[in-house]
């Protein structure tokens, strides 16, 4: 039988080029269209009702009847996720269902559901703007992405760690825990189930410091700093305490460079030895092991890489050189464990 990357390479062969072409078009508009009802929250409410009129639709989020219609005809026509049950009446699919549980975070009025917020949302405006990059314009000058839409599909991608942050957290013995980039909403979780955890954070987004504040116990310690910056941040937290310092960005903190980043594994082995670091972390992946890879897995790695490494925010390392930066400053790697989620690996070294 056939792996999924050799059925992909198959198809693509024998494809149409007349086919190929109005697939893709047809799924870039598609994608567009439905990050764009999403964030309109047309897909909140066909899953809160089992239908929906156009004039239901559009009168309780005040959007146009007339551009609504001609969206929801188009996505019932070329997608799965909706079906026109009678003449301007809408329903989710059984698909279309599936797939708001698979990529929604919350219940009720505190649903949030990612429909492309990384891909289509946060990076719109990069997209639109590549010929300013490829002829040499940097990015941060008149090219952005968008970080709202970024820090959201972070706080809803997270919580698949917490399992693996959790049996980590038993592991390393720690009786304190300090989140690198608080925008994951980990802590929070577990404040709520470890009350006798000791807690806090380091973020250079002083909204995301004081969102963390808000959520988490008072005795909470949370600084706005550079994860880089050690001798402004460390001062914050008790070396005596059996710490676990952990983070989904280490992609981010390596944006400066390899070497700046061991400095920081360095400083923190002379003030809390003993203590742990845990990233999750989806390794790069070579070209050679895409055969062994699941198509799912390796489509997502090459847009990671390719997100991360266009606008220069971060550095995404194959696993083996990963483990060679945090081992050559000193740390012993514990383990590499299988999150069983997308390819990413949770990485756990002692100081």
């Amino acid at each position: 039988m056939l792996k999924d990357s050799q059925l992909h390479n198959e198809k693509s062969k024998s494809a149409d080029p007349t086919q190929w072409f109005h697939q893709r078009a047809t799924s870039y508009v598609a994608t567009q269209i439905i990050f764009h009802l999403n964030r309109q929250g047309v897909f909140k409410m066909l899953f809160s009702k089992e239908t929906a009129s156009v004039v239901e639709i559009s009168e309780h989020l005040q959007l146009s009847k007339t551009i609504l219609r001609t969206l929801l005809q188009y996505i019932a026509a070329v997608e799965d996720l909706i079906e026109e049950v009678k003449p301007d009446v809408y329903k989710l699919s059984s698909f279309g269902r599936k797939c708001v549980e698979r990529f929604s975070r919350g219940t009720g009025q505190e649903l949030s559901i990612n429909f492309f917020d990384v891909r289509a949302g946060a990076y719109g405006p990069v997209w639109s703007s590549l010929d300013k990059l490829l002829k040499g314009e940097h990015y941060g000058e008149t090219v952005h992405r968008n970080g709202e839409f970024a820090a959201e599909a972070v706080y809803k991608l997270a919580e698949r760690f917490l399992p693996s942050l959790e049996e980590n957290l038993q592991l390393s013995k720690a009786k304190c825990a300090i989140e690198w980039g608080v925008n994951s909403g980990l802590t929070e979780s577990l404040a709520r189930k470890h009350p006798h955890l000791k807690l806090g954070g380091v973020d250079r987004s002083e909204v995301e410091i004081e969102r963390a504040q808000k959520n988490s116990p008072k005795n909470s310690v949370w600084v706005q700093s550079n994860i880089l910056d050690t001798k402004k941040w460390t001062t914050f937290f008790k070396a005596e305490d059996k710490t676990l310092f952990f983070s989904l960005h280490l992609h981010e903190f390596l944006s400066a460079g390899e070497e700046a980043f061991k400095d920081v594994l360095k400083d923190l082995r002379e003030k809390f030895k003993g203590s742990h670091l845990l990233f999750f972390e989806q390794p790069q992946l070579e070209l050679s092991n895409r055969e062994h890879t699941p198509e799912i897995v390796w489509l997502y790695a090459q847009s990671n890489v390719l997100i991360h490494h266009l606008i220069g925010n971060g550095k995404i390392l194959p696993e083996n050189k990963l483990i060679e930066l945090l081992t050559s400053s000193g740390c012993r790697l514990v383990h590499v464990q299988d999150t069983k989620y997308l390819g990413y690996k949770a990485f756990l070294v002692e100081l």
